[in-house]
């Protein structure tokens, strides 16, 4: 078996530096690069199920709306201010607010007002800061 030795143009040889594995400084560097991406990425992941519950609430709340409504308008058309939970919507509610209705804004109006009143209709999910409301003319009922 023969063995075979490089030297340099000095006949020196040379000292057998290792390129087999990464510095402290590499690996230093890439763990910052790595570290950096992870919090990128766990900060988009919690943006988007932020999101999401906005969409799954943008989307429910105005057919609840619609639901509450259909159900006041029912049972009579009367409104009093109330509020309430949904029965199979767990954590969402909904709360009746009346208030006079202006007819300045519309003059040729005011012969038709036989005691309507402003209906604000407010659908919330517990626990965040949504909320839909819709507004509409009704009369007051009972309280």
């Amino acid at each position: 078996m023969i063995l075979s030795r490089q030297f340099n143009s000095r006949g020196e040889t040379p000292v057998n530096r290792s390129q087999d594995g990464f510095t402290l400084l590499e690996v230093l560097i890439a763990a910052g690069i790595l570290a950096t991406g992870m919090v990128v990425l766990f900060g988009s992941q919690s943006r988007s199920l932020t999101y999401a519950e906005e969409a799954v609430f943008n989307n429910q709340a105005p057919l609840l709306a619609s639901i509450k409504r259909n159900e006041l308008l029912h049972d009579g058309g009367l409104f009093s201010a109330a509020t309430g939970e949904f029965e199979n919507f767990p954590g969402y509610t909904w709360e009746v607010d009346i208030a006079g209705w202006d007819f300045g804004l519309a003059p040729s109006l005011v012969d038709f007002d036989s005691g309507l009143e402003q209906i604000r209709l407010t659908i919330a999910l517990k626990g965040t800061p949504y909320q839909y409301s819709e507004l509409f003319l009704g009369r007051q009922g009972k309280q």
